[in-house]
């Protein structure tokens, strides 16, 4: 309709103070507002963010710490279908402390540790550590290795969405808790080359799942699981006026159900992505002025009805710098295919389609 749309706005202050030549302090706050109009459907959040941060170091110690309180209000009104936040109108709040030392235990050697404790309107106090070990044998080459802690605290979603006598309110829906296990390594092989090669293993516990309880459905922390893979990135310059980037990511699941429960909505609970990915970059100074950038990628398949084959797709650019603030280009994407399929999400799912087009930059 004509009043469908959305609107809002938002404003940050910052106010920072030095307190000595080895400490400071910060203050922030930040206040958004956001209004969405739809068919039927009428939704608004406020926000309001507040912190506080110090700062300081003390011979082989860097501290920081603080404390932050953040205020939300919303209201949903659904006259679309059957679907509600009971009640239609809250006003929720999370407030938080942190502390964190970056310990350099030798030249080579840093160890950082940390703990954030949390609460929200729907959960208690949570504790989220944080350990971080770096070593770095030479300019050139960093080996870390890091544990931590993280939740995701419930949103009125999963407390208080119903749809009599179909979806029923989960009150006591709980935070859904993550392990994340890091190894990484950085480096320069030579002066016109660099790599990065992470690797990582994610805990999970008590994800959500929608099951069916004593006659309707409901939202419950039925799943568990991990997640596991590697990310690899590289660059080069291969000649003055040529560079390469490429990358690769994976990443596998070992997701189910815990004993008891049933979920009727998986794709909801562990997602549906591709196995791995590739990407590749190159860059050519055709002239003083004159930029060819190309790009490609591949995908592979997504094995989850509805299936989507593996993909291969490129793209590019070609930039004229007409002066140091303003530059023009013609530009393609998704150029090996007229339309292809990137998502099997039946809902949200649109073609990627071939397109050329040009324009041009400015720089203030």
């Amino acid at each position: 309709s004509p009043q469908d749309g959305a609107k809002g706005h938002n404003l940050l202050a910052r106010w920072s103070r030095a307190l000595s030549a080895a400490s400071s302090f910060q203050v922030q706050a930040y206040y958004d507002w956001f209004k969405r109009e739809a068919q039927r459907t009428d939704d608004s959040v406020q926000t309001l963010d507040l912190e506080g941060q110090f700062n300081a170091t003390s011979g082989r110690h860097d501290f920081v710490a603080g404390a932050g309180v953040r205020r939300t209000s919303d209201e949903f009104v659904n006259e679309l279908n059957a679907f509600q936040l009971n009640p239609s109108r809250r006003r929720l709040w999370i407030y938080n402390a942190f502390v964190q030392d970056h310990f350099r235990v030798t030249e080579t050697l840093s160890v950082i540790g940390g703990v954030k404790v949390e609460r929200s309107t729907f959960t208690g106090w949570q504790v989220l550590p944080n350990l971080r070990v770096a070593w770095q044998p030479s300019d050139r080459n960093l080996v870390w290795v890091a544990v931590s802690r993280a939740v995701r605290t419930p949103s009125r979603i999963d407390r208080q969405l119903e749809a009599p006598p179909f979806l029923v309110a989960a009150e006591d829906f709980r935070s859904e808790k993550l392990v994340a296990v890091e190894l990484g390594y950085r480096g320069q092989p030579s002066s016109t080359t660099s790599v990065s090669v992470n690797g990582f293993v994610n805990f999970y516990d008590d994800l959500r799942t929608t099951e069916f309880v004593n006659g309707a459905f409901q939202l419950r922390n039925g799943a568990k699981g991990r997640t596991y893979g590697i990310e690899a990135w590289g660059n080069a310059q291969l000649a003055p006026s040529w560079r390469v980037w490429l990358g690769a990511s994976t990443l596998w699941k070992d997701l189910d159900e815990k004993e008891g429960h049933l979920d009727f909505a998986p794709r909801n609970t562990f997602g549906n992505d591709p196995s791995w990915q590739v990407v590749a970059r190159s860059e050519f100074d055709l002239a003083p002025k004159l930029r060819l950038t190309l790009n490609a990628r591949a995908v592979d398949d997504i094995d989850q009805a509805p299936e989507i084959g593996s993909y291969v797709e490129m793209g590019g650019q070609l930039a004229y710098q007409v002066t140091p603030e303003i530059e023009l280009f013609v530009a393609g994407r998704n150029l090996l295919h007229r339309t292809h399929e990137e998502s099997n999400d039946p809902g949200a799912a649109q073609l990627a389609r071939r397109s050329i087009y040009t324009g041009a930059r400015a720089r203030f």
